[in-house]
């Protein structure tokens, strides 16, 4: 179960990044996340704030929907207790975007407006 600070970085970075994803791209996002965090709690901070690694820690905004980031809160604890179901994604990007590093990835799959890249 993710703990105090783990839980509250992770539910900012779902809030953030995919609060109008349905379900399965939510859990997706809390599982690239957790990928990237090695399954540790300790790193989860780390990874949500490591420099230009999601586009909304740039500018820091604030939540001003609390009945959404209750639900990322919820769902980041549920789904930090699944298994991955990105198959060891730790990447992803809007549909609408085409970033440069993923010509150096594997695609995995597209869950709601997301699609979803491992390492090679």
């Amino acid at each position: 179960m993710l703990e105090n600070a783990a839980l509250i970085c992770m539910a900012l970075n779902l809030y953030h990044e995919g609060r109008s994803e349905p379900l399965l791209g939510q859990v997706g996002i809390v599982h690239v996340t957790r990928n990237r965090a090695k399954g540790k709690q300790e790193n989860v901070c780390k990874v949500v704030y490591a420099h230009s690694q999601f586009s909304w820690t740039l500018t820091n905004p604030k939540v001003t929907d609390l009945k959404e980031f209750d639900k990322a809160l919820h769902t980041a604890v549920i789904a930090w207790q699944f298994s991955d179901i990105t198959s060891g994604s730790n990447h992803y990007h809007h549909v609408s975007i085409r970033p440069y590093w993923i010509h150096k990835m594997k695609f995995t799959m597209k869950l709601g407006s997301h699609l979803y890249y491992r390492s090679k």
